[in-house]
């Protein structure tokens, strides 16, 4: 039996659960814990063992299980008004709720079950990984994070050209009946005028001319890579993710330089991951340049652009393994 995490609408965990079905396989999946309205059951065996059962289904019966992506969405629990503390209660639930998929994730994880990926490792620190990167030999743009404007200035006075970007996960922002992406942006002169001498702590970056940008798949030692023209479109060339829907950019299959696979390698052993999306820039001046790695990133968008078939190739490693 085969275990799918994800979440509701995500295209690329519907594609493999679908495959897995096709190839005759038994499979689950659960899209978030909600326990208002599937059953739990945990107890204590007499052997000692901790049996777990998930909308009447026993992980003991899970041989096989992929982590793709968690829910943020979490039971909603009215509170009395008359608690004035409701906030607290409502955190309270939550560590609650966290406490209980801890426990699941420890019956699947250390009963020597087959993961693509890893509950702990679904967010990775980009800062921590980008050091590590340079660590095992991969190039990175030179990067400062401060809240004083006059390192800003320094950092910019340095590298001419930088751009702003989040140090965590990009969070959308919904506002006046829209939504507020925060796309890299590069910072000019007028932007430094109006930055107070104090500000949040902000991650910002030196700006490095493209050829072109590469989303590459990583699962068991193979790359799949893609590359996109993004310098082709204005309203690409900083953020391929400002996409032009009318007029989309040009993406081909790509290969990566051995050398440069082999780096990639080597920090996904350092960082104890398996599989996951990695965003590369190749320089005009011909360098391959890293910039992240996300364990539960986006790969649909490689996969058919390039026919690699990845959501089949999924479906067969966890029936197979």
């Amino acid at each position: 039996m085969i275990l799918i995490k994800s979440k509701s609408f995500e295209l690329s965990s519907n594609v493999v659960y679908k495959w897995i079905k096709y190839l005759k396989h038994d499979v689950i999946r659960i899209n978030r814990w909600d326990f208002n309205q599937n059953n739990i059951l945990i107890k204590k065996h007499t052997n000692k063992e901790i049996h777990i059962e998930y909308n009447r289904t026993s992980l003991s019966s899970i041989d096989r299980f992929w982590y793709r992506r968690e829910s943020t969405n979490y039971p909603t629990f009215i509170i009395p008004k008359k608690i004035t503390n409701g906030h607290e209660i409502n955190k309270h639930i939550i560590n609650e709720i966290d406490s209980i998929k801890e426990v699941f994730y420890n019956s699947l994880i250390n009963k020597d079950k087959n993961s693509l990926s890893k509950p702990w490792k679904g967010n990775l620190n980009k800062i921590t990984t980008i050091c590590s990167a340079e660590s095992v030999g991969l190039s990175i743009p030179e990067f400062v994070i401060t809240n004083e404007k006059i390192h800003l200035n320094d950092f910019f006075k340095r590298r001419k050209q930088i751009v702003v970007k989040p140090i965590s996960n990009v969070v959308t922002v919904k506002a006046n009946g829209e939504s507020l992406f925060p796309y890299t942006k590069i910072l000019l002169n007028d932007d430094l005028k109006n930055i107070p001498n104090f500000f949040f702590p902000s991650l910002f970056q030196e700006y490095i001319e493209k050829k072109l940008e590469i989303r590459t798949f990583f699962m068991d030692g193979q790359f799949f890579s893609m590359a996109m023209f993004t310098q082709q479109d204005s309203k690409t060339t900083i953020d391929f993710r400002n996409y032009n829907f009318k007029s989309p950019i040009r993406t081909v299959p790509f290969k990566l330089p051995e050398i440069v696979e082999n780096k990639l390698i080597a920090l996904f052993e350092l960082l104890n991951l398996k599989s996951g999306s990695i965003d590369i820039i190749l320089s005009k001046k011909n360098e391959y340049v890293f910039l992240e790695i996300n364990p539960v990133g986006q790969f649909g968008m490689v996969s058919y652009p390039c026919n690699y078939y990845l959501e089949k190739k999924i479906a067969n490693k966890l029936i197979n393994e």
